[in-house]
């Protein structure tokens, strides 16, 4: 019996191309490679987590933010904003009104209810060289229209006031230089009181005119001023009658 021989590769035809073989080896070096980043991943992680938790227990932990508040007290009433519509019931009641009188009034200023032709009201005039505006002239030329001579004006002061203040004195312009004025002071018809004044001396005077209701002031020169016909016979003769030049400077009432 022949010896029968199983056939070899050598006899037996071999494919051509590239055969994939799968097999795993043993690499130390891969493996640590591994477990370092493995590890590292994981300390990481751990201590991401552990700054979240502690934030948020502090957090948790944290006394809440201090508010202060003010308190109005009980009795206490906003108070009121110009321009608003809103105001208090208090103020529903009508208005103060302003007082009819001033505080202080020019007498030169205000209407007289009674006054004479030969007294000049409002004018600026002086005495003594000192200028006085708001004053009243009593002034008369060639004659006086009213024969007694005196000049007066009357004023209502409505019981408002408390003094009456004036200078009084002869006109700066007077060309009698040599006269002596008279000036009278009336309160609801009664004399309060009389300076006379010469050329060069003026008088500051003050009155008590507290509760009066009417204020005469009056004034007058010494001699004969005469009348129309009789100064004009003096004028012809080349004589100057006695005519008055005088001065009431700034008369005014004080509440």
């Amino acid at each position: 019996m022949s010896d029968a021989r199983l056939p070899t590769s050598e006899g037996v035809p071999t494919m051509t191309g590239t055969s994939k073989e799968t097999s795993w080896h043993f690499d130390p070096k891969r493996i640590a490679e591994s477990l370092f980043v493995t590890t590292i991943g994981g300390i990481l992680v751990a201590w991401a987590t552990g700054l979240i938790g502690l934030n948020l227990s502090s957090n948790n932990g944290a006394a809440p933010a201090t508010v202060t508040t003010t308190e109005l007290p009980s009795n206490s009433t906003p108070s009121f904003v110009p321009g608003s519509s809103e105001s208090n019931d208090d103020d529903q009641g009508p208005s103060e009104t302003t007082p009819s009188f001033p505080s202080e009034l020019p007498l030169a200023t205000a209407t007289p209810i009674g006054s004479h032709q030969d007294v000049a009201i409002d004018s600026t005039l002086q005495i003594d060289g000192q200028q006085y505006i708001h004053s009243l002239g009593h002034q008369c030329e060639n004659y006086c229209d009213e024969n007694s001579g005196v000049g007066s004006v009357e004023f209502d002061i409505g019981g408002k006031y408390r003094t009456f203040e004036a200078t009084v004195g002869v006109s700066e312009a007077a060309e009698d230089t040599s006269q002596v004025g008279t000036f009278v002071v009336y309160v609801d018809g009664v004399n309060k009181g009389a300076w006379q004044v010469t050329f060069g001396h003026h008088e500051s005077i003050s009155v008590d005119v507290s509760g009066g209701l009417r204020l005469k002031l009056e004034s007058s020169r010494d001699g004969n001023v005469g009348n129309p016909a009789g100064n004009g016979a003096k004028m012809a003769w080349g004589i100057k009658p006695d005519l008055p030049d005088l001065v009431w400077g700034t008369p005014r009432v004080v509440r």
